[in-house]
């Protein structure tokens, strides 16, 4: 579970491109599979989706320390809910969360992908945030700062992202109405080239299965085909 401390130049060797199947389907993103289905027939040639997602992540996870770095109120933030590091040494000290950590997605997956081009990226994330107006006001200013450092990254200041609104549902270990602050950040972002997938009006299937593992919650939909339809 340990993750690199510093960005990574080349891609691990444990990552490979693989053609979508009925049998590795279940171990990818079932909005990414899905909106490269719909985007291949529409467009009438291959479309490559990279995957970048884990359980259980949130949004710092996908920022560069360094950028943070340069945002005091974002490090204040990070401070006064305990996910920020002073230093290396304090890195890879969270056990199974190390994934968590401040850049521990970007430093493994994405600062690799530079040397590619993209057509577009799908935001879909938020549940770690539903907490209280705190929380969410962190979540929005991460936001902002994960867009705009991509965009520079990849070398492409009209990179379209789509952010997608996170389920409705009454989580018991947040703030129980923290998904509705999480859908009005997004709704708030006002960004070129930024575009809100609202998900509202889609009525949530949850998992066969009852809450009562402290470790399990049925935070994600069975019913994800409506939702990614709308990010084509």
């Amino acid at each position: 579970m340990h993750r690199p401390v510093k960005p990574q130049d080349d891609i691990s060797p444990l990552f490979s491109w693989k053609r979508l199947t009925k049998e590795n389907e279940l171990c990818f993103s079932a909005i990414g599979s899905i909106f490269g289905s719909i985007l291949a027939e529409k467009v009438k040639y291959p479309v490559g989706v990279i995957n970048t997602s884990m359980g259980g992540l949130s949004i710092e996870s996908y920022l560069p320390k360094a950028e943070v770095d340069k945002n005091p109120a974002l490090v204040d933030m990070m401070r006064s809910i305990g996910v920020y590091y002073e230093s290396d040494k304090e890195y890879n000290n969270a056990g199974g969360r190390n994934y968590t950590q401040l850049g521990g997605v970007y430093n493994e997956k994405v600062s690799p992908l530079k040397p590619f081009s993209f057509k577009g990226a799908i935001w879909y994330l938020g549940e770690s945030a539903c907490c209280d107006d705190n929380r969410a006001k962190y979540y929005s200013t991460s936001l902002k700062l994960l867009i705009k450092t991509y965009r520079n990254y990849f070398s492409n200041n009209n990179l379209p992202f789509v952010v997608i609104d996170i389920a409705e549902c009454l989580y018991p270990y947040f703030y129980n109405n923290g998904y509705n602050l999480i859908n009005e950040a997004n709704s708030l972002l006002n960004l070129k080239n930024v575009y809100n997938c609202p998900v509202y009006d889609v009525e949530p299937r949850w998992l066969d299965k009852e809450d009562k593992d402290i470790y399990y919650h049925p935070i994600h939909p069975r019913n994800k085909e409506e939702i990614a339809s709308r990010t084509v």
